[in-house]
């Protein structure tokens, strides 16, 4: 791992701080810390049950409208891993219950709309645990004052002492380059799905041409794309500036690319969740030797193979993370390979909705007209 050097030099300090008085300001800014903060359960109480009843009925939306109660219990037992949800409640625009997950008496009710396109599709309740909100025991706030009190004239004449005589040595500070740290981003795998059907310099040729769309997809939504020789492509989207819809809609993108671009291969797509050596949107390079240890790249190919043409597969993490009008388009995918390959339902997209899919068309035309002209 890459580090780069911090040289940092002390000066002495022109003036003595009394020590006494550098003691009372350290006491005061402890004590201030450690019991000026006093939260209140029912307030934090109100504020996490109304934001996630909200956030449960924004996506419980277009399955409260399709009456997919199969789709109700998995965003209800995704909240009730949370522990302060005792019970999850799903109602119809006429206040009838729908599906129940949990215990619905396990303390206070909060409860949100669901709406799709301005029209209440239902009602979600979210049961809160009221013990999960009381407050922790005080006795930590005597200890850590005792710890001030004791600590503070100790640290007040080390300071003290510090400015005093100046510290004339100069540290060297080793600071971690952030891009190199691994972190979870949107992967979209492009497999060549026809390769068989081409010969060696085609396939070399048509995996270039994948490769070349790929980058001006992430060009579009911040990431970077690796070359998978004679395979295909792996793209990887920083979950930081590109949302699930976002990611769903650069594959849509690559491959309404690579249908219209000059190219002899068939392109499938797949869209997970998995690491990245570093930042995808600040890596200026990516080999596919320099993906974690743990990147199944055979299993993202194949994944990627099972899609239907002009259809987008995608995993249960992506499908989470999709706007509601995403997710109102996207069906279970079934395949009997599916269960040896996944522990989780895999989702598959045929179409984005009107909005969305026409700006993926305004962008690859943008794209195409850009590469025609400078060819």
């Amino acid at each position: 791992m890459r580090h780069h050097t911090s040289w940092t030099r002390f000066s002495p300090s022109k003036a003595t701080i009394p020590v006494a008085l550098l003691t009372a300001v350290l006491c005061t800014a402890g004590m201030l810390a450690v019991w000026v903060h006093n939260p209140q359960p029912d307030v934090e109480m109100n504020r996490f049950g109304n934001a996630l009843a909200q956030t449960v009925a924004a996506s419980s939306a277009g399955h409260l409208l399709h009456k997919d109660r199969l789709e109700m219990a998995v965003v209800a037992q995704d909240t009730l891993e949370l522990a302060e949800v005792g019970g999850v409640i799903f109602f119809n625009p006429n206040n009838e219950i729908v599906a129940v997950s949990g215990a619905s008496d396990a303390g206070r009710h909060f409860t949100a709309p669901a709406t799709l396109d301005d029209t209440i599709t239902g009602y979600v309740t979210v049961v809160m645990i009221d013990e999960a909100f009381t407050p922790v025991s005080g006795w930590w706030r005597w200890l850590v004052s005792v710890v001030v009190l004791l600590g503070a004239p100790a640290a007040a004449i080390a300071t003290f002492q510090l400015t005093a005589r100046g510290n004339r040595s100069i540290p060297i500070v080793s600071v971690p380059d952030p891009m190199l740290h691994e972190q979870p981003s949107y992967c979209v795998a492009i497999n060549l799905y026809n390769q068989l059907a081409l010969d060696k310099k085609q396939i070399s040729q048509t995996v270039g041409d994948a490769l070349e769309m790929a980058k001006e997809v992430c060009a579009v939504y911040p990431g970077i794309a690796v070359e998978l020789p004679n395979r295909g492509v792996l793209m990887f989207m920083d979950k930081s500036a590109v949302a699930g819809s976002d990611a769903v809609a650069g594959a849509f993108l690559a491959l309404k690319l690579l249908t219209e671009y000059e190219t002899a291969g068939q392109f499938r797509s797949f869209v997970c969740v998995r690491k990245c050596p570093g930042a995808p949107a600040d890596l200026a390079e990516l080999k596919v030797n320099q993906l974690p240890d743990d990147t199944d790249i055979e299993g993202l190919l194949t994944m990627a193979a099972l899609a239907k043409p002009e259809t987008v597969l995608l995993d249960r993490d992506v499908f989470h993370d999709l706007d509601p009008m995403v997710q109102v388009e996207a069906s279970v995918f079934e395949h009997p390979l599916l269960d040896d390959m996944t522990d989780g339902d895999t989702y598959q997209i045929g179409h984005l909705p009107e909005k969305t899919s026409s700006h993926v068309e305004g962008q690859a035309q943008l794209i195409l007209g850009f590469n025609q002209a400078s060819a």
